[in-house]
């Protein structure tokens, strides 16, 4: 099997909205997994959407990833810079299906990858 017809079909993420540093290292985290970011975005929606979604963990940002999600039934993940109770239990009572922050893991992020894609 070709190396593009691997990368077919491995499930595609979006990061939105996240900052450099916290895309860089689930970059890292995820080598064998195509990611996209908001630039990518366009190309992504019409390829059939998002199978997962990364993002911020503030609220405006988590509002709209979840109304971004909500419609393809995609489930979004907040990410943090740093872990915080708080913020965990906010974005899980708004609507995240999961929460995460760095050192990003792999078994972590496989975890939350099967628990969370629709396949």
């Amino acid at each position: 099997m070709s190396a593009a017809a691997v990368t077919a079909v491995l499930p595609r993420v979006l990061f939105f909205q996240l900052d450099d540093s916290l895309t860089e290292g689930l970059v890292q985290a995820l080598p064998r997994h195509s990611v996209l970011t908001m630039a990518e975005f366009p190309e992504y929606a019409n390829a059939g959407g998002a199978a997962l979604i990364f993002c911020g963990s503030n609220r405006n940002t988590l509002n709209l990833a979840l109304a971004l999600g909500k419609g393809a039934r995609v489930a979004v993940i907040a990410v943090a810079p740093l872990p915080d109770f708080a913020e965990w239990l906010d974005a899980i009572e708004a609507g995240a299906a999961d929460y995460t922050s760095p050192p990003f893991d792999g078994k972590e992020l496989g975890w939350i990858l099967r628990s969370h894609i629709k396949v």
